[in-house]
């Protein structure tokens, strides 16, 4: 999805850098010094330096996203720049400098990148006016040069000892100058404007060519330069993450006060850490009412827990105190809030589908959770109730306003997080092995991936590819429901990646059949069928759920064998795949996709709450006597 003002590059950057620094990435050098110089433009539009702020905006989001768009189509053939395509190719590789690769990606972002937005943002207008403006951007660039190199210098040493010769000599030793290459852009953008899209198209793909062979020098240069590279290759210091780092002038992370560290090594010792332990602060108020009465008080807590929208008025003030001081975390970002918000609304049919066909299977297949839900079926926790509560919960939680402070999403999480307190309670009043409590924290983080990392993996096999912003998004989205549910901040994510090696190894862990995850998967798929008019497409839902967990899983709780509907869901991913290209490529689509959403879940929110779903609840239950418990 293309940026449409300089804060979404912004923020489009900064999703980036948290891929590439979680994954040890060198793409990530460049998009740091890029967000460095975005921001100081920012400022300046801010402060009135150019003539035109506006115009400027504009020059720079166009800018930006001709590299978002070549970063995201990176692994596509063939590649949508070949500048670009070398300089990442080149990122994968150990040989190449620091210096190289900031280099490699101001190459092809300068003299390419930069003369097409150029002749873009003025379109059929006169360019000229735009040329002061374009040449104060050399001043900002030159602001930043003694930045970057300091931070080189961190990364190099004995750039120490150069930098302090006369001249341009840093320049010189690489044979590239920014003031050059800014003029050259120039030129490139005055051919281009009076040109056709044809005769643009063919000169873009010229200068392309160019510019690649020259990128190609810059990582792999003739002899002897090679030979002199590597020796100063093994001087640097500084892992990618240091070096991004480094050029945005940012702290250690343990330098960070207040800011949370996700986990990013998932090891057995830290998971059986945290499966030995509940939620201390909820479980307190569980304890406290069966130390104060007997199990029927928590049962009684349980059911009004599970038929209100809000914490429960019995609670006494010193129970609401302590679910409540938990409030939304100070390192919620509203930005990124609501981008997930949009996210949800533009593909909320996927989204939902996924939760139902992907998260909950997943686990089902995790025996003790699987045992959980079916041994708290004795407390009213029935198959459509739990489809039920899935929707209701997601729908609130991701609604625009849900996670102000007395949003409804805020309330809801609450009590999610109290109905999880009061279930452990219950279970280890009846014996369940305090050891191992039952929805412990190793069990909430995996439930959490489920809502979060699983969905944008299970979308991507539905044929969607979000944006690196909007993963970003949504994963922030779910940390903030995650604090809000008690979870520990160290078993927050990072991004989708750690989210899912965190649930590879819980996978590897706990995945095994039982007849408890059998019991309840097949009673989540009658009831799914149930809500189908007909019996025509009832293969459909154990297709998606073959096509989104694989055979194994599938095999695992004993889901029905592939039959004719398969064709129906290939289908239908490529219907999805050319639905998220259609919104990749305009607004119009999106504001259709997301109107369209809307509309969709206020129906749903409507049928979950109205007599429609309690009469195929009656119907199920008739069916299926054994879901009564």
């Amino acid at each position: 999805m293309t940026a449409r003002t300089i804060d979404d590059v912004l923020r489009d950057l900064d999703a980036v850098l948290e891929e590439t620094v979680a994954r040890g990435d060198r793409n990530g050098m460049f998009a740091a010094l890029y967000r460095k110089v975005t921001a100081r433009v920012k400022r300046g539009i801010e402060a009135g330096e150019f003539d035109d702020g506006e115009r400027m905006e504009r020059l720079d989001v166009r800018f930006a996203d001709r590299y978002l768009a070549a970063y995201r189509g990176r692994r596509v053939s063939p590649p949508p720049s070949e500048s670009w395509a070398v300089a990442f190719a080149y990122a994968e590789r150990d040989e190449p400098m620091v210096l190289q690769h900031l280099l490699g990606g101001m190459n092809a972002h300068i003299n390419v990148d930069l003369g097409v937005a150029a002749a873009e943002t003025v379109g059929d207008g006169d360019l000229e006016p735009l040329h002061a403006d374009f040449e104060r951007i050399n001043d900002v660039l030159e602001e930043l040069t003694d930045d970057v190199v300091a931070t080189l210098t961190r990364v190099w040493p004995l750039l120490s000892v150069v930098s302090e010769l006369p001249g341009e000599l840093e320049d010189e030793l690489v044979g590239f100058s920014m003031r050059r290459a800014r003029d050259g852009a120039w030129r490139f953008a005055r051919r281009l404007a009076p040109m056709d899209a044809a005769a643009r198209r063919a000169e873009i793909a010229r200068v392309e060519s160019r510019v690649a062979d020259v990128g190609r020098m810059v990582f792999d240069p003739p002899r002897p330069a090679p030979a002199i590279l590597a020796a100063l290759r093994s001087g640097e210091r500084g892992s990618v993450a240091d070096v991004c780092r480094w050029l945005l002038d940012r702290p250690a992370p343990e330098q960070r006060a207040g800011r949370r560290t996700p986990n990013r090594r998932w090891t057995d010792e830290l998971l059986d850490r945290f499966r030995a332990q509940g939620d201390p602060g909820a479980d307190a108020i569980a304890l406290s009412l069966l130390a104060n009465g007997d199990i029927d008080d928590v049962r009684a807590l349980l059911r009004s827990l599970t038929t209100s929208d809000r914490l429960p008025a019995t609670l006494t003030p010193r129970a609401r105190a302590l679910i409540e001081r938990e409030a939304v975390p100070s390192w919620a970002d509203p930005e990124r809030l609501e981008l997930a918000c949009e996210v949800f609304e533009r593909y909320a049919i996927p989204i939902l589908q996924s939760l139902l066909y992907r998260s909950l299977p997943e686990l089902y297949a995790l025996g003790d959770g699987a045992e959980v839900l079916h041994r708290s079926q004795q407390i009213e926790v029935l198959p459509h109730r739990r489809i039920r509560e899935t929707l209701t919960f997601v729908i609130e939680v991701m609604s625009p306003d849900a996670l102000e402070p007395d949003g409804l999403g805020v309330h809801h999480a609450q009590r999610v997080r109290l109905l999880h307190a009061a279930v452990r309670t219950h279970l280890l009043a009846r014996g369940w092995d305090p050891r191992r409590p039952p929805i412990n924290q190793e069990e909430l983080a995996a439930t959490l991936v489920t809502f979060s990392g699983i969905v944008v993996d299970s979308m991507e096999r539905f044929g969607i590819e979000l944006s690196a912003a909007e993963r970003g998004a949504w994963m922030h989205r779910w940390n903030v429901v995650g604090a809000l549910m008690g979870i520990d901040d160290e078993l927050l994510f990072a991004d989708v990646e750690d989210s899912l090696a965190m649930f590879a190894e819980v996978r590897r862990r706990h995945h095994r059949r039982s007849e408890a995850g059998v019991a309840v998967m097949k009673g989540t798929m009658d009831f799914a069928d149930a809500l189908l008019a007909g019996e025509a497409l009832d293969g459909a839902g154990p297709m998606l759920v073959r096509h989104l967990c694989g055979d194994a899983l599938a095999d695992l709780l004993d889901v029905p064998p592939a039959d004719w509907t398969s064709r129906f869901v290939d289908r239908y991913v490529k219907l999805w795949d050319g639905i998220d290209r259609r919104q990749d490529r305009s607004v119009l689509v999106r504001k259709l996709a997301a109107a369209t959403g809307r509309r969709f879940l206020d129906k749903l929110a409507d049928r979950v709450d109205n007599s429609t779903w309690e009469r195929v609840s009656r119907r199920f239950e008739r069916e299926h006597p054994e879901a009564r418990g």
